[in-house]
């Protein structure tokens, strides 16, 4: 009872420093906008604006989607599924952010489809945070490597880090964990933590290792045959 009261008041705390956050600063870009003397002050102050209210809707989906998982009678729909299509969707859309922050991903990839049994809602959002994990805490170094064998389908994806002493890899999957607080402003804290949730509930393995300044993440799934 002690540990589940504990979780509560921890979750809580968390809940309201990382609202208010964006909440304060929204305040603080309205007043600018209200006295901007010129039409580009007024726009840039309003894309400002707009930046943190989906960075505050996408700070809800996430607290929103992590207590769903904690919830034991929570199930997932499993069905074949497949997992290179997936990956490749996903890694195409993010091609646009990483040419801005002049990332050139390292890719491989094998030739033929890899089939697990998953819910494709669920394998894109664990690979969205694991993808968004890379690059917020990441340099300009980013891997991404799909293979199949011993009856799973393995994704691993590697990022080097600029401070190797600042990252637990046995806590990088805890609830409102951030390597660096300095640089998460955008993050909640919880997308492994979702990543690891949608994994467990696939029936699948999720895990972090560090290789001197090599931070990875690297995710099993049971393959499976496609349906006919």
């Amino acid at each position: 009872m002690k540990q589940r009261e504990k979780l509560i008041s921890d979750t809580y705390t968390n809940l309201s420093h990382d609202i208010r956050t964006p909440l304060t600063s929204l305040d603080g870009y309205f007043q600018l906008l209200r006295q901007a003397q010129t039409e580009e002050e007024r726009k840039r102050y309003e894309e400002i604006i707009r930046e943190r209210i989906r960075s505050l809707e996408e700070l809800l989906e996430e607290l929103f989607t992590f207590a769903k998982l904690r919830d034991t009678s929570y199930e997932l729909e499993l069905a074949p599924c497949p997992l290179k299509k997936l990956l490749t969707e996903l890694v195409l859309s993010c091609y646009g952010e990483w040419s801005q922050r002049g990332i050139v991903p390292d890719i491989d990839m094998p030739d033929r489809e890899l089939f697990v049994r998953g819910n494709e809602l669920a394998i894109r959002r664990t690979i969205q945070n694991v993808l968004k994990n890379a690059l917020v805490h990441g340099s300009k170094e980013i891997g991404i490597r799909l293979v199949g064998e011993e009856g799973c389908a393995g994704l691993t994806v590697t990022n080097r880090v600029e401070d190797p002493g600042e990252v637990d890899v046995e806590r990088v999957f805890e609830r409102f964990y951030k390597a660096d607080p300095a640089r998460s402003r955008t993050s909640s804290g919880l997308g492994l933590s979702i990543a690891k949730e949608f994994v467990g509930h696939m029936g699948g393995e999720i895990r972090a290792f560090l290789e001197g300044d090599l931070f990875g993440i690297e995710i099993r799934l049971p393959l499976t045959e496609p349906d006919r």
